[in-house]
């Protein structure tokens, strides 16, 4: 799914998180889910204030989300090939920098992204990353990042897999390597739902979606060129 922004100076792709199977359909054009409603307000432009465009990514098939374990289906060369095509895709119509954010689980296909071995297709076509919520199971190596990279997490994050310490340690490995800026961002506003700690409330940014565009926008729109 697409939102476009009428003055937009990046593209942001979602990866989300959960099961990463959205089923949308081609007449969609509005998900109700809040976080994704709150994402698509950072195609708001104003004067001086240039807009986002926005791009939900929605797999076809059910990706693994069991609590326990690696999502090894996030790291198939199909998964990784339709992220490489969306990028392409909305590079190409967009004309502008695209970055790659990923939620919960998507975190998971971001660290795998940046492992694709297609130097046609892969890492190269992206911009900037944002890696946000992430579960513990994503993990970057040592080999070299050379993008923005934003680790954002909200401080009461109740979802027992998505610990913060191990995103505190992704965001100091990836530091060492990183040539651009790596940046580590804590949201402190926003409220529970009553619902899962790992599908609602907190890890959801639920209420939190002034604080969450200003970070993302302030950090896409100073680093993009």
């Amino acid at each position: 799914m697409y939102w476009g922004s009428s003055d937009a100076k990046a593209t942001l792709v979602l990866i989300p998180g959960g099961a990463g199977s959205l089923g949308l359909k081609a007449t969609q054009r509005d998900p109700s889910n809040s976080f994704y409603q709150a994402l698509k307000k950072l195609t708001d432009a104003t004067t001086g204030n240039p807009g986002i465009n926005v791009v939900l990514f929605d797999s076809p098939s059910q990706l693994d989300s069991s609590p326990r374990g690696y999502p090894s289906s996030r790291a198939t060369a199909d998964h990784l090939a339709r992220i490489s095509s969306v990028i392409r895709f909305y590079k190409q119509k967009t004309g502008k920098p695209v970055w790659l954010m990923g939620h919960s689980n998507g975190a998971v296909s971001i660290t795998e992204f940046l492992r694709y071995k297609d130097p046609e297709r892969g890492p190269s076509q992206i911009s900037g990353l944002i890696v946000s919520g992430a579960r513990k199971a994503a993990y970057f190596d040592k080999r070299p990042v050379d993008v923005p990279v934003l680790f954002l997490h909200h401080e009461r994050d109740g979802c027992a897999n998505a610990d913060a310490r191990a995103s505190i340690q992704n965001f100091e490995q990836v530091k060492k390597t990183n040539t651009s800026v790596t940046e580590f961002r804590f949201l402190k506003s926003g409220e529970p739902e009553g619902g899962s700690p790992c599908a609602s409330g907190y890890h959801m940014y639920y209420g939190a979606d002034a604080e969450m565009n200003e970070v993302l926008r302030n950090f896409i729109l100073s680093n993009s060129r």
